[in-house]
């Protein structure tokens, strides 16, 4: 790793910069409110707790109590008899009576632990017994229900404590039909809903032949007969809602005076909060308001320390089994600076290495192998030649490639033999009890040793051969959209890219034969059992990916891999850096937003120029940013005139469809003409161009529906950050190659849900069918723009599509739900005014600590 005091911005990097400099452009927008007021530090809210009885009540009492600790106004609903709920020393409890007692309760208990013991009894005793039960559950909580909700006195005190949200357990949705009649942000707490509830309730994806169903007992890994249980198990949930739920909906219709259902009003939950830890269970799919907690265990663990930046007493321990060459850059910084912090690092090497080496902040555990200096240089010099060999034909270079790399994993498999021959160094290492286990899963070597050892391990790649991440992982990778590793193609392919990728993907399995199978036969001998390479990948905690998603093609990821980026190698440098951010906004209510980052960013000392024309609506100049003014060839009448006109055709009575739809054509095609001649403008000032390109902005912040100032993002070769509400004809969804299925996402102005009848289906399909021709006419004055300024044909998804970072103007809780790619980021904003800042701890933040 090159260490220097200068940092990489000095040295002119591109992409470190747009890396640090995307990171303070969303801090000043989140905190855009604090140019404005002064924050409150004293601020306090007010919680309501709805809880579930048992187990589920330890987890939300520890909630509870931290919430009142830290001076917020927590009061607690419980009824006066139950199992575990009582009173506590933070939060204020209100009971309610019910219509029944304590020994009911010890009864039911008691015969739910009969059935969990008596492993003896026949199983249609068993069945019947657990119906039995499952009836007298729900006729119990049908009469707490209906105790709470029907208790009008209480139900109206509570509606005058005027709270800030409600935290419940939707197991059992008293809590949320309360939240949902008192019109609060409802914040679930849970384990997990029987009969696929929660995954309905957020439309979060649960296909059976990947999710095993609640109480199945299945894991993601199923086999033929397994998948079959969990389709026969799936089609019977809707049943099994039923029989659970139907008494409470009979309570909530009656409570709310119109019929409703339980998923209807789960679906208004703003936050879920999932007791479930990913890398000790299997990986599933979550929407963007679902948030993992852990909590596999209800007991309360150690406190984090108050200050988890700085210094803390607690250190650890940390093994690190390295792969040799460019992939030790990035572990050995890692490791040094673990070790620097205190923890004790032990990073185990070969005696013969090309770079692997002792450091100063960890200790080196080397063993010997069978192979010596020469073998490694050889290697290497064989490899630079195939490189640069001249005219080699296909096949003879493949076959040298093949060769090359199998003497490369052959050494590489005698690296791994050695290790796990080495008895006494794996004593020592089992014997130090390490917490985790950093290694590259391309060599195999270390991930093998964690799973002998029962360490979680951390992976950081840059990418595996043949697939094997995606497999390890059970993340989707579609053929037709993500290219196989080493094909160098995009996911932008060509018919002929799209074979090649086809029939690289046949030969995968083979690739992996071929260079994991000796692996695997060391494995069996090391564990004393059958395993496979996938099997032992599956159990890593952590993927850091050695990946930037803005610089290279979007594809799907699963929460437990991160995106590190780390292109550049070199240090990050000094916080107090200030880059240049060039600002091309749109005319309109866009320009709220865009100015408040835009002041924010100035205010902070980053050199900010924003460049509008001479006559507009709304834009103008700032006190922290500086402005650059173009000419145009129209006047301010012109803008008047065509909202004068649009007002008047919004607010004109009895008009046909035809009429509408006519008008409101007409009037965005004469102002998308005229955002063309403001680009015109622009792009033909020559003077300007050549100011702002000697300039070296590091970002460009603008809105993508006036495509102006992508358009010149691309022609500085600058990182575009967009800044949006959503865009006509569904642009953004192809420019980001983001999932856009017709029959779960409504189209851009059509005013549907993600709920959506069939009539409004058939509605969604048709307004998709014309989306090409509509962006077609919006943006054809686009096209002789573009190629004048850029001398070349070039679409507008060619160039939206280099976008780094995507702001969705967009409240993932009071919206529908849609799928995102991962620069892809919810920053909210319905209403663009400032709001009262946010308070140093808010209440989010306080339930995940």
């Amino acid at each position: 790793m090159h260490l220097s005091s200068s940092t990489p911005f000095e040295h002119g990097n591109p992409k470190m910069r747009l890396v640090t400099f995307v990171g303070c452009l969303m801090l000043a927008f989140a905190d855009v409110g604090e140019t404005i007021q002064p924050r409150n530090p004293g601020w306090t809210g007010s919680l309501l707790v709805v809880p579930m009885d048992g187990s589920h009540w330890t987890g939300v009492k520890a909630v509870a109590e931290e919430m009142g600790r830290r001076g917020h106004k927590v009061m607690v609903v419980i009824p006066e008899v139950s199992v575990l709920l009582g009173p506590g020393k933070h939060y204020t409890t209100r009971t309610f009576p019910v219509p029944y007692g304590q020994q009911q309760l010890d009864e039911l208990q008691a015969r739910n632990a009969e059935v969990m013991e008596s492993k003896q009894l026949p199983l249609l005793e068993k069945i019947s017994t657990r119906i039995s039960n499952m009836r007298k559950f729900v006729d119990l909580q049908r009469a707490t229900a209906e105790s709470l909700l029907l208790n009008q006195e209480l139900v109206d005190f509570l509606r005058k404590q005027n709270f800030d949200a409600v935290l419940t357990s939707p197991a059992v949705p008293t809590g949320a039909i309360l939240a949902y009649n008192l019109s609060l942000p409802a914040v679930y707490m849970l384990r997990g809903l029987p009969c696929g509830l929660d995954s309905t309730a957020t439309a979060c994806p649960n296909p059976p032949s990947y999710v095993p169903r609640f109480f199945t007992h299945n894991s993601d890994r199923m086999s033929f007969r397994q998948r079959v249980l969990n389709v026969l198990v799936s089609i019977l949930e809707p049943l099994l809602c039923r029989l659970i739920y139907w008494s409470t909906e009979d309570v909530a219709s009656r409570f709310l005076q119109r019929d409703v259902s339980v998923a209807e009003i789960l679906r208004s939950g703003a936050l879920w909060l999932l007791r479930y830890d990913f890398s000790l269970e299997f990986p599933k799919p979550l929407m963007p308001n679902m948030v993992l907690i852990g909590g596999i265990n209800c007991a309360m663990k150690r406190p984090l320390t108050k200050n988890p930046s700085g210094k803390s007493g607690w250190t650890g321990k940390l093994l690190v089994v390295p792969i040799d060459g460019s992939h030790w850059t990035g572990v050995k910084a890692v490791a040094e600076e673990m070790g620097r912090r205190g923890h004790t690092v032990i990073v185990v090497i070969p005696e013969i290495s090309m770079r692997l080496g002792p450091g100063k902040h960890y200790i080196t555990k080397t063993f010997p192998v069978p192979y010596g200096q020469d073998l490694i240089n050889q290697m290497m010099v064989e490899h630079v030649r195939e490189l640069t060999a001249p005219g080699q034909s296909l096949l003879k270079s493949v076959t040298s490639k093949v060769v090359h790399l199998r003497k490369v994993f052959n050494c590489m498999d005698s690296t791994t033999e050695s290790l796990f021959k080495n008895q006494e160094l794996i004593e020592f290492l089992k014997d130090q009890n390490f917490d985790a286990v950093l290694t590259d899963p391309a060599l195999p070597m270390g991930a093998i040793l964690a799973y002998n050892l029962s360490v979680p391990a951390v992976y950081m790649l840059r990418g595996m051969p043949c697939g094997l991440d995606a497999t390890a992982t059970a993340c989707p990778n579609p053929l037709s959209y993500i290219p196989r590793f080493l094909t160098r193609n995009s996911d932008r392919m060509s018919f002929g890219q799209r074979t090649l990728k086809l029939l690289v993907s046949m030969l995968e399995p083979l690739e992996c034969k071929f260079i994991y199978c000796p692996f695997e036969k060391l494995t069996s001998n090391f564990l004393q059992r059958d395993v496979s390479l996938t099997e032992i990948l599956s159990t890593g905690a952590i993927w850091l990916m050695r990946y930037d998603f803005s610089l290279e093609f979007p594809k799907l990821l699963m929460p437990n891999m991160i995106l590190i980026g780390a292109l550049e190698q070199s240090p990050s440098g000094k916080s107090g850096w200030t880059g240049k951010l060039l600002v091309v906004p749109m005319d309109g209510s866009h320009w709220t937003g865009v100015k408040a980052v835009a002041e924010e960013m100035g205010r902070r000392g980053h050199t900010v120029i924003v460049v509008i024309p001479e006559i507009s609506m709304r834009l103008g100049p700032g006190k922290h940013y500086i402005t650059k003014t173009f000419p145009v060839p129209y006047e301010l009448e012109l803008f008047n005139e065509i909202l004068t006109k649009h007002v008047r055709e919004l607010t004109a009575p009895d008009q046909s469809l035809l009429e509408i739809v006519t008008s409101t054509f007409s009037n965005m095609k004469t102002m998308f003409n005229l955002m063309a001649s403001t680009s015109e403008s622009l792009f033909k000032n020559q003077e300007l161009i050549e100011f702002l390109r000697a300039q070296n902005f590091d970002a460009v912040l603008t809105d993508p529906a006036l495509p102006m100032g992508a358009i010149l993002a691309y022609n500085l070769s600058v990182p575009a950050v967009y800044m949006l509400r959503g865009m006509p004809c569904g642009l953004d969804s192809a420019a980001t190659a983001c999932p856009d299925p017709l029959s779960y996402v409504p189209r851009f102005m059509t005013q549907h849900s993600d709920r959506m009848s069939f009539g409004q289906r058939v509605w969604n399909v048709l307004v998709s069918m014309l989306e090409p021709l509509v962006c077609k006419v919006f943006y054809l004055s686009y096209k002789d723009v573009t190629y004048n300024f850029l001398q070349r044909d070039v679409s507008l998804i060619e160039i939206l599509s280099t976008g780094a970072v995507w702001l969705m103007r967009y409240d993932f809780s009071l919206e529908f739900p849609k799928p995102l790619m991962p620069n892809m980021q919810l920053i909210g904003g319905i209403n663009c005014e400032i709001k009262n800042p946010l308070m140093k701890v808010s209440i989010t933040f306080t339930l995940f600590t």
